[in-house]
């Protein structure tokens, strides 16, 4: 009959190759809670296993992770639309001073940096903003750049040339519905896709909240050659800090992440029980702290053993064909 290919293998190749060509994984992460882990049992067998454990395989072969569907869908499309960002540190800018504190709660989160401005990037937006506006990251232009279209554009354009920052995010809200003029709004972000254009670092729109992509904002972005918004603050930064640390990753990693047992560990076979003792052993020889253990064969080795580990003792069958 037909051989089933071993989904070890399979999902190795399947990384490999993705690495190779700079091609990033996202996966949905089930199972994390102990309910949830009890629960995939029933249905997923020994696909299911420890949170930890998968985290630091997630980790070690740069899969990046997402907790719920909806994580996994703007994760996707950011990727998609935007690639990685070759860093983690951020500068945001919005009208709104309220917006600003949302952003940079959000952003210590998901584990993103926001680092002072620069002196020289300070000197240049005093010569932009309002005198009453306070410079600094996250920067609130004020409400006066809903009348000055010129700020939004100019401002950006100046945190995008720090030497310190490795993306700038701009406060903007996705179109829900098609505006009366049109044409008029696409001229007024016509300065803003000059400031984007050929910039040191990217620069791209974040919503306050995530919101289903209308057919309007689609067409906005193109017609007026805005990035796409990037999924709301809450999904869409940790989207954002996800896809930096792929992309570090991708920077750093060897050629295989493999785990080389040497000769004399003993041999691990797929499908294949090992004993406890076969167990930890394997883990004290790759240097993985493990509980006292002595393996005994006779009832006198049992009590010299118990009196040498000390009291209370737990005694169980090691025996690689019984699970237990």
């Amino acid at each position: 009959g037909p051989r089933t290919a071993s989904p070890t293998r399979t999902a190795r190749a399947a990384w490999r190759g993705a690495a190779e060509v700079g091609k990033p994984i996202v996966a949905l992460r089930a199972g994390r809670s102990t309910l949830g882990a009890l629960t995939a049992v029933s249905h997923t067998g020994a696909l299911a296993g420890d949170d930890a454990v998968n985290a630091a395989a997630f980790r070690q072969l740069g899969i990046i992770p997402a907790d719920s569907v909806e994580e996994l869908a703007v994760t996707a499309a950011q990727l998609s639309s935007h690639g990685a960002a070759t860093g983690k540190r951020v500068a945001f800018m919005a009208v709104s001073g309220g917006f600003c504190e949302i952003f940079a709660d959000r952003a210590e989160d998901v584990g993103l940096e926001m680092p002072a401005l620069a002196p020289t990037t300070i000197a240049r937006l005093r010569e932009i903003l309002p005198s009453s506006a306070a410079i600094a990251n996250p920067l609130d232009t004020t409400g006066i750049a809903q009348t000055d279209l010129t700020i939004f554009p100019r401002a950006m354009r100046v945190l995008s040339e720090d030497p310190g920052i490795d993306a700038v995010l701009v406060g903007r809200n996705p179109w829900r519905a098609e505006p009366v003029d049109v044409a008029a709004i696409v001229r007024r972000f016509e300065p803003w896709r000059e400031a984007m254009r050929d910039t040191r670092v990217p620069i791209l729109t974040v919503g306050d909240s995530i919101c289903d992509v209308s057919a309007f904002e689609q067409r906005f972005c193109k017609e007026a050659g805005i990035p796409p918004e990037i999924g709301g603050v809450t999904l869409g930064l940790k989207a954002f800090a996800r896809a930096a640390e792929w992309r570090n990753w991708m920077r750093t990693r060897t050629s295989e992440v493999e785990v080389s047992l040497p000769r004399k560990a003993s041999p691990v076979v797929a499908g294949q029980l090992m004993a406890e003792h076969e167990v930890l052993t394997l883990l004290e020889r790759h240097g993985v702290p493990v509980v006292p253990w002595r393996l005994v064969k006779t009832r006198e080795e049992i009590g010299k053993a118990a009196v040498s580990l000390g009291f209370p003792v737990l005694v169980k069958v090691s025996y690689g064909s019984k699970a237990h």
